[in-house]
């Protein structure tokens, strides 16, 4: 099985020890960098951008209800830069309005999982989220340095 660096993206601090728990239970999970607000996660990505030996994530997990930098304005800035934009990029959050739904989507976010208020149905949903991606569909294996 592939092992895959993950790209946490979360504020609320209970939230990241679950989800990291989660992913690290999956066994899939060689890495998690963790940012808990979007100006954090902003500036790791433009770190990326001008490192050329850069370790970029295989998969972005990020939540809807960011602190400075809205989630949206960061899904974005990820999806519209070339060397950020192969990267998959999944909403997790507490949240499931449909139009939260609808507008992640049309944000061009690649899947959107919502947080289940029990800790093993959430579990259960970062580990079907990962085999996903570790089994079904394919990822690219080389970090591509692209200009934006």
């Amino acid at each position: 099985m592939r092992q895959l660096h993950i790209m946490l993206i979360e504020g609320n601090p209970g939230d990241v020890i679950i989800t990291s728990e989660a992913l690290n239970e999956t066994k899939a999970t060689r890495k998690i960098s963790i940012a808990t607000n979007g100006d954090e996660a902003m500036h790791y990505f433009e770190e990326l951008i001008f490192n050329k030996n850069a370790d970029y994530p295989d998969i972005i997990f990020m939540d809807t209800y960011l602190q400075n930098t809205d989630s949206y304005h960061l899904l974005n800035y990820i999806k519209s830069t070339n060397s950020l934009r192969h990267i998959p990029v999944i909403i997790s959050t507490d949240s499931a309005y449909e139009q939260d739904i609808n507008y992640a989507y049309q944000n061009l976010a690649t899947a959107f999982v919502s947080k289940s208020s029990q800790v093993d149905v959430y579990f259960n949903h970062i580990s079907k989220t990962i085999e996903y991606w570790t089994t079904v569909a394919s990822l690219p294996t080389l970090n591509t340095h692209l200009s934006t």
